[in-house]
């Protein structure tokens, strides 16, 4: 990524310029509030008897100055890691090279970018000029257990010569980038299809066996009083029988 000082309608300047200016603004907001929690670790202890009136307070206060020193430790600025950086580099680069950073998507997306060849890529703030161009396509991950979503990878150096090869070079991989992320999508759709015709039918399933258990339960249910019916039958014909013997 470019220093600001370069041309500002170079999407690479402007994407450095909002890694710096993010940067920046962390860093001013985190030592505001270190500062205020520092402040007010310090000076707790000191106030809280004279406020309250109560000599004992004091010692409630140093529990809670102690507390706020380490909220004050907690937010302080600190240095980005590589992983951190990069992770911020690429939601810019991200931003520029689509002109959005909505991640909501459950499919992968892709971006297609050209880069200056400086070694390490995610080195901080970097400035050499390289004798290569890389093309990098960015991946922004639907779904993912990594802690960034957005990866990057290089698929090709071109030599600065090269204008007319470069310029061919990064419509195709404009091209392979809306032809991957246009797979990833129609995959997730077929998925997510799949998914909910296996749970219609799950459901279906589930519907017919409660459906053969009543018929059986009622079927069951039949046996059991035509049963009762002919056993009631035989019972009133032995009565009636055992009756008429008894008057012969």
């Amino acid at each position: 990524m470019a220093g600001d000082e370069a041309d500002r309608t170079d999407p690479d300047v402007r994407a450095a310029a909002r890694v710096r200016a993010f940067e920046q603004g962390q860093r001013r907001t985190r030592t505001a509030a270190g500062v205020l929690l520092g402040g007010a670790a310090g000076v707790s202890p000191l106030v809280a008897a004279p406020l309250t009136g109560d000599p004992g307070a004091t010692v409630g206060a140093v529990v809670g100055a102690l507390l706020l020193a380490g909220c004050a430790a907690a937010v302080w600025p600190w240095a980005w890691s590589t992983q951190e950086r990069r992770h911020h580099e690429l939601t810019a680069i991200w931003a520029q090279a689509r002109g959005d950073t909505d991640t909501s998507v459950p499919w992968d997306r892709y971006a297609a970018w050209a880069d200056a060849d400086r070694g390490e890529r995610y080195a901080a703030w970097a400035d050499a000029d390289g004798d290569h161009v890389e093309l990098v396509l960015v991946r922004l991950a639907g779904i993912t257990d990594d802690p960034s979503p957005l990866s990057a990878e290089v698929v090709r150096r071109i030599d600065p010569d090269d204008v007319a090869g470069a310029a061919s070079a990064m419509e195709q991989l404009r091209e392979r980038a809306t032809a991957m992320e246009t797979r990833a999508r129609e995959q997730y759709l077929e998925a997510r299809s799949a998914a909910e015709r296996r749970a219609h039918e799950e459901a279906l399933r589930h519907v017919d066996a409660a459906a053969d258990e009543h018929h059986r339960q009622a079927e069951e249910q039949m046996r059991h009083e035509l049963a009762a019916e002919e056993a009631a039958e035989r019972r009133g014909q032995a009565t009636a029988l055992a009756r008429a013997l008894r008057r012969r």
